[in-house]
């Protein structure tokens, strides 16, 4: 009789940790691979500044985004084409945006990010 309340006991406890962690990584979401993924630090101004996370400060923001990502991919994670607006072309824009990488002036979209670097975009603005 003992040895079977223990066992029913001993079995119920594990069944109750199995539940309780089945909880758990319900209730949590782990990412792929932290791994892989980079930190940028970004800055945007103007109308731009639509595009940056609603956590964002001043016209800044911290985005994570995978090891490898270029300049291109960045923007597409922002989604900036989107923010533009209707009939507004990115590609006709960007030739006149200055976008600037840890201080170095840049029109290369290819250009690989890595892990820490500053990102700051400057759209053209009208006036003269």
């Amino acid at each position: 009789m003992i040895k079977s309340l223990v066992r029913k006991q001993s079995s119920l406890c594990w069944k109750c940790l199995g539940r309780l962690l089945g909880i758990f990584f319900l209730r949590f979401e782990f990412p792929v691979n932290m791994d892989n993924m980079m930190i940028i630090q970004i800055q945007l101004f103007a109308n731009l500044r639509d595009c940056l996370p609603s956590d964002s400060r001043r016209g800044k923001a911290e985005v994570e985004i995978p090891d490898g990502s270029n300049l291109q991919d960045l923007i597409d994670h922002l989604g900036i084409e989107q923010c533009l607006g209707e009939g507004v072309s990115m590609a006709d824009q960007i030739e006149s945006w200055q976008i600037s990488i840890d201080g170095e002036f840049i029109h290369d979209l290819e250009r690989v990010l890595t892990n820490g670097n500053q990102v700051i975009v400057f759209p053209h603005m009208a006036g003269g």
